[in-house]
């Protein structure tokens, strides 16, 4: 039997318009949002490639853009805050109120006050070497409150080994403005620069000197910087060096600046509004049968149509991985080298909404996992993961780790919103997703994979929070956008043809784009062969005009 297939091209054209900058108030530091003020709090940090990246200008209202900033594979550093009595080397500094316990074998020790926050030293472990650093007049890092325009001045000495030394230091909070980064936009942030100087003697007359220039960006809402770009000059008794350093934090922005269509994103934390509150329709809802390990299921009409981007859609897919399909596409989603596609990518995998984009798995028996589709057939559909764990690389019934997170459609205003009940942290997933980059991606992305919302690369939304996308009143470009939506059938499945029987291929071309287009459309359909030759000529089919939508 002779395999044919049906190939038709897309087209797609657009306008755009620059985002039109905002202002923004002042952040100011205090001891309750600038560090760790209790113990418990976790972070995570990502090395990044520092090649082209300058820390800009500071001053009023500054928009910071690093959205292009490239990661590194590897963790730059992961710690806890903790009460030093708990860690092994808390005798040596009997003023220190807070630690700082690193994954890479060290531990800082601080002062934690309402006025400041000052370092009193510090244990490197290496292997069986163990080097302490101790402040004899304590390093201050910052006096509070700290806003813009403020600055601060210290001088501190301290001793390791057999060595002595000084370290003179100034930070400014030189800028306030809008922080663009691949993990999300950040309004309100507050930027330091602080320059550093050591100056370090030992008993025989060698010498190290140690200069930092260093600039943070801070919101006042989480506790180490959001970005960090530091370059280093050492002189190591006549040896000179020179080091550049780029880090960036794990955490989610809790709002949005626009994408490209005019699509932004607002965050509840902790007692979600009354719009947003998470539902659970496993007693009103419809089993999703069928899902496993890196699958999908689909399609589950809606009842009503629901606006997304420039197009309208009736129904969505139901990816085992976190995610949605809009429309009549399916296909799976799966990690590749412990990591996900970032959002926007333009691929064979489009018009995706996803809530937790990670590989979740419904695989195996004794599995808890469930997922429950529900519509009220006017204006409302929701998509609900229950207890669903990571896949692990352990035997079929080591589950690790339990989701219940879903997608609520609202038809009243077009949103989507993102509501997680009870999330498992990142540690409970395979080993090789700890420390990928982007083992959990959350976002939305529009249906050729350029312009879409990132809300993280790998942080997990926090328990009893939600994420309301909302699209434009209007829009910030027009779209132009004809493409093939089915050869042969809605799902662009196989078809069965007799040998030698004579048919019409049938493809639906739609206008999904945001105008009505009334020029001339020209269709090419071609047919190839299962050696992937041309069967006949390509036929060229012309029609005029065809309204938004239809």
């Amino acid at each position: 039997m002779n395999t044919l297939r049906l190939i038709i091209g897309q087209i797609v054209l657009c306008a755009c318009w620059a985002n039109t900058p905002f202002a923004f108030a002042q952040t100011t530091l205090t001891q309750a949002n600038h560090f760790a003020p209790s113990e418990g709090i976790r972070y995570t940090r990502y090395k990044c490639d520092t090649t082209g990246i300058v820390a800009g200008a500071g001053g009023e209202n500054a928009i910071w853009d690093f959205s292009n900033i490239n990661l590194a594979p590897t963790f730059i550093d992961a710690g806890t805050y903790v009460l030093p009595g708990l860690t092994q080397y808390s005798t040596s500094f009997p003023d220190a109120n807070l630690a700082e316990v690193l994954s890479s074998n060290q531990t800082f020790y601080y002062t934690d006050n309402a006025d400041s926050i000052s370092l009193l030293g510090y244990v490197t472990v290496s292997g069986t070497n163990i080097s302490q650093v101790t402040y004899t007049d304590p390093f201050t890092l910052l006096s509070y409150p700290f806003t813009y325009g403020d600055n601060f001045s210290d001088i501190a000495a301290r001793t390791y080994a057999n060595i002595t030394g000084t370290a003179t230091y100034n930070v400014t909070a030189d800028g306030y403005g809008t922080l663009v980064l691949p993990i999300g936009t950040f309004h309100n942030v507050l930027r330091l620069h602080s320059e550093a100087n050591f100056n370090d003697v030992s008993a025989t007359g060698t010498f190290f000197e140690l200069q930092d220039d260093l600039y943070e960006w801070f919101d006042g809402i989480h506790p180490k910087p959001l970005l960090s770009i530091r370059v280093r000059n050492v002189n190591n008794n006549g040896t000179l060096g020179y080091n550049k350093f780029v880090d960036m934090a794990d955490v989610i922005a809790p709002n949005s600046l626009a994408d490209d269509y005019g699509y932004t994103y607002a965050a509840n934390y902790g007692t979600p509004a009354a719009d947003c509150q998470f539902r659970d329709i496993s007693a009103v809802g419809t089993l999703i049968e069928g899902l496993e390990d890196d699958n999908f299921i689909g399609t589950f009409e809606f009842g009503f149509p629901f606006q997304y981007y420039w197009a309208s859609y009736d129904r969505c897919s139901v990816g085992a991985n976190g995610y949605l399909i809009m429309g009549d596409e399916s296909f799976n989603i799966s990690s590749s080298g412990g990591n996900f596609p970032r959002i926007p990518t333009a691929d064979a995998n489009n018009n995706i909404i996803a809530p937790l984009l990670c590989d979740l798995n419904f695989s195996g028996a004794g599995n808890p996992a469930q997922a429950y589709f529900y519509t009220n057939q006017i204006d409302t559909a929701i998509i609900l993961f229950k207890n669903v764990p990571f896949w692990t690389n352990a035997n079929a019934a080591g589950f690790a780790g339990s989701n219940t997170f879903e997608v609520i459609f609202a038809a009243a205003d077009s949103s989507i919103t993102f509501a997680y009940a009870d999330l498992s942290p990142r540690t409970q997933m395979a080993t090789a997703y700890q420390t990928s980059i982007a083992p959990a991606v959350t976002g939305i992305e529009n249906n050729n994979g350029t312009i879409g919302l990132q809300m993280a690369l790998s942080a997990i939304p926090p328990d009893n929070s939600c994420f309301s996308f909302s699209p434009p009143d209007l829009p910030l470009i027009d779209v132009a956008d004809i493409y093939p939506q089915w050869n042969e059938n809605p799902q662009n499945g196989a078809v069965f043809l007799l040998q030698n029987s004579v048919v019409n291929l049938t493809t639906r071309i739609k206008n999904g784009g945001s105008v009505a287009i009334t020029d001339t459309i020209d269709v090419t359909a071609t047919i190839i062969d299962n050696e992937g030759n041309n069967f006949g000529d390509p036929v060229l089919t012309q029609f005029v005009g065809l309204p938004q939508g239809e």
